[in-house]
């Protein structure tokens, strides 16, 4: 029924028989928790096309037979390779941030200091969310004080029997 996906599986670490399981998740059950949590549908979905553009990509570019040594030797090539162009990249937009600074320097300190009204809305906004998360912090923080209450008396519970 329908397709098939594709999976990964890796052990991290036998089991004492040196066995190990594997949690299988059906389409169907999939769907089931999709429509049961659908505020993360989109995220485990965006997720799986990333990881399947990722797959294809690095399928496309295994080209020949490589050992485990060449591969991850060509896969820091690439990557030291991508940085050294993403770093001149960083630097050239520096320089030409510093050159404009350079030529209306006085005219946009001038600009910066004056608060618009955007800026003042977005301080009472920040002010207002830096209280809320305060609130937040205070009630995590008795949301845990009870939980170990709760851990406590279980574990005692426990002991008993």
């Amino acid at each position: 029924t329908g397709s098939l996906r594709n999976g990964t599986v890796r052990c991290e670490r036998a089991g004492p028989h040196g066995s190990a399981s594997v949690l299988l998740l059906r389409k169907r059950e999939l769907a089931e928790l999709m429509q049961e949590f659908p505020q993360f549908g989109d995220i485990w979905a965006s997720d799986a096309r990333r990881r399947e553009s990722r797959r294809c990509l690095a399928l496309r570019r295994l080209t020949q037979p490589k050992s485990c040594r060449h591969l991850a030797a060509s896969i820091i090539q690439r990557e030291l390779s991508q940085l050294c162009v993403r770093r001149k990249r960083t630097s050239q937009r520096s320089e030409a941030m510093a050159a404009v600074v350079r030529s209306n320097g006085p005219a946009m300190l001038s600009a910066f200091s004056r608060p618009h009204a955007e800026q003042t809305h977005v301080k009472r906004e920040v002010a207002k969310m830096s209280k809320h998360i305060g609130h937040l912090q205070t009630e995590m923080a008795d949301q845990r004080k009870a939980m170990s209450e709760v851990k406590e008396t279980l574990r005692v519970l426990l002991l008993r029997s």
